[in-house]
């Protein structure tokens, strides 16, 4: 990756401030962006909206329709009674 001088003089001062030589520096910021992303991909974010409709339908969730139960009838007869 190539850098003007001007960016390339922002990172040093940084890196300065750290106490890290501009290699050490950037790795070790690359490392904590890396590690934010992947931990973002693991949540839901949603807005007020989309959480209030969330939790509502969970609070008071739809009576089942016919194809649900029958699905759960087919997996009764397969598994057995619940003794939950």
């Amino acid at each position: 990756m190539t850098v003007n001088e001007d960016q390339k003089y922002l990172l040093e001062q940084a890196a300065g401030l750290s106490g890290l030589n501009l290699d050490n520096y950037l790795l070790v910021k690359l490392l904590e962006i890396a590690k934010e992303e992947l931990a973002l991909k693991d949540k839901l974010i949603l807005s007020q909206r989309d959480w209030d409709l969330l939790v509502s339908t969970l609070e008071n969730p739809p009576a089942p329709n016919a194809e649900l139960k029958s699905a759960f009838t087919r997996f009764r007869s397969k598994y057995g009674q619940s003794t939950s």
